[in-house]
């Protein structure tokens, strides 16, 4: 269209202003990287699978300005292959919906819930109409991405749909000017005013312009799984990886799913009872056993095993994925029996609300004490905001999400958990190298934190090492102390507030593809 030459003056005492030009998707880039090596303890089941990350990368452009979205999830190989199923998912799942080239600019866009006067008004900016009808545009995205995903007759694998989805709305916070977590914030007030039928709800919704703090959320450490160890074993493996003097407090244990976890409880216990600093007398703890668990025998068995883990005293938080998450009626009898202790379901496997409600509302108290799913596998923000409402909608208030994996999912899943604001945990998984113990010098000698904004930040949070850190220059997160231990918060920068080395994705990549108009 026609482009006017004005000066900066001229333009500023002009009126109208002129609109500005419309956002377009330049391109799609899918990169499939395998892992150096097999990151320790990601799960007992995975067997001799190798992992991998998919990252997805959509660009986007408005005249001069460049920006982009990043989405990521796993993918896991035989031994030796790189088949990249899930990037050819991503790959025909985006020109399906005609993203590559797509115009992001709806006429009439409204403007937002429950803004103030002032935020009124700067909403007039033209810069920021564009943004707002970019945002509507982008809503449109995702929902022919959420129909078309669900197509019955070509089903695309949910980590597919997660990695785009998470683009879309990493972008999507970028346009606005806000972090995710402050724009989800707005939509999770306007999906529970919805729920309730409250039209006051609606109206009060907190503007995504707002100043104000996430909650921060204490970090755990998740230890490596090494099934290998006899349970008596463990107690040293732990002192290796999260030394006593160091700010956590809490770990996470992986079982074996079998008699050895009361084993393993009682040696925890007991070398709790005589530390060698004052630190770790306060050490908690949680315990994950994947689902290995099941049938009558199974109940038996975690009712011993929760047992033990309540005469351990109130170090003790909580129980992971005892039994297959489809086994409900398993997790009820065993809260009832046990009901101070915290039981969590494994949060992979039931992705779908529907299938969740129904599930669910067979119970006559909810089976689990709190939510649990992965942005990254489940459908990305909005399927997480679908399973955040199947679970409220069936008693179940509080969410506790997985943070294992790549930073970027970490990241997307930190944002949803701030946003929603009932959770309390942030999972840090600690890498047990061959060579020694994982260095977890997070924070320096003075207690001064290293913050994530600094760019020393992807050496120093070297629990978040390795393997897990690669490609990044800058994670979504920051790091504090808050009262004595380290916490996590998303940070202050707009979107996901990731910045990627793409190169290093680019020279370690296994299959790389390039999607344009």
């Amino acid at each position: 269209g026609h482009r006017e030459h004005t000066s900066a003056s001229a333009m500023r005492l002009s009126t109208p202003v002129r609109a500005a030009r419309d956002w377009h998707v330049r391109s799609i880039e899918v990169f499939t990287c395998m892992l150096p090596r097999k990151p320790h303890g990601f799960c007992a089941n995975t067997g001799q699978l190798q992992q991998g990350s998919v990252f997805v990368r959509v660009r986007a452009k408005q005249g001069p300005r460049r920006l982009e979205g990043v989405g990521c999830t796993q993918e896991f190989f035989p031994a030796g292959s790189t088949s990249a199923t899930v990037s050819k998912s991503i790959c025909a799942l985006v020109n399906a919906m005609g993203l590559p080239g797509r115009t992001l600019s709806i006429k009439d866009s409204p403007l937002e819930h429950g803004a103030d006067a002032a935020t009124q008004r700067g909403l007039n900016d033209p810069h920021i109409i564009a943004g707002k009808k970019a945002d509507a545009a982008i809503e449109h995205c995702l929902s022919d991405l959420h129909v078309i995903a669900g197509n019955q007759f070509q089903p695309f694998p949910p980590q597919a749909l997660s990695a785009v989805d998470m683009a879309l709305w990493d972008l999507r916070g970028r346009i606005l000017g806000v972090p995710l977590w402050k724009l989800l914030r707005q939509k999770m007030a306007l999906q529970d005013a919805a729920a309730s039928e409250s039209a006051k709800g609606v109206c009060d919704a907190p503007s995504y312009f707002a100043s104000v703090d996430p909650n921060p959320l204490e970090v755990y450490a998740s230890v490596p799984h090494l099934e290998a160890q006899e349970a008596e074993a463990w107690p040293a493996v732990i002192k290796e990886c999260v030394h006593d003097g160091f700010p956590i407090r809490t770990v996470k244990l992986h079982g074996f799913g079998d008699t050895r976890d009361q084993a393993l409880v009682r040696a925890v216990h007991q070398q709790s009872l005589k530390p060698e600093k004052a630190e770790a007398q306060h050490r908690r703890w949680m315990l994950d056993v994947h689902g290995q668990y099941s049938g009558t025998k199974g109940v038996k068995e975690v009712l011993g095993l929760l047992n033990e883990m309540s005469c351990a005293g109130p170090g003790f938080l909580w129980l992971e994925s005892p039994f297959p998450d489809g086994q409900v009626s398993s997790y009820a009898q065993v809260r009832a029996q046990q009901p101070t202790l915290e039981l969590l379901p494994g949060g992979n496997t039931i992705l779908d609300p529907e299938v969740l409600t129904s599930m669910l509302a067979g119970c006559h108290d909810p089976s689990w004490t709190c939510g649990r799913f992965d942005v990254s596998i489940c459908g990305g923000i909005s399927g997480a905001l679908r399973l955040r409402a199947a679970y409220r909608a069936s008693g179940i208030q509080r969410l506790e999400l997985h943070k294992w994996g790549h930073g970027c999912a970490q990241a997307a899943n930190l944002h949803f958990m701030a946003a929603d604001g009932t959770g309390s945990f942030f999972e840090l998984p600690v890498d047990w190298k061959a060579g020694g113990p994982a260095s977890l010098e997070t924070v320096q000698p003075d207690g001064t934190p290293i913050l994530v904004d600094d760019d020393r930040a992807a050496g120093a949070i070297t629990a978040l090492s390795g393997d897990f850190l690669i490609g990044m220059r800058q994670l979504g997160i920051r790091f504090e102390l808050r009262d004595g231990f380290i916490a996590a918060l998303p940070t202050t920068r707009n979107g996901l507030g990731l910045q990627m080395d793409w190169d290093q994705i680019r020279e370690i990549s296994c299959n790389h593809a390039t999607l344009e108009a």
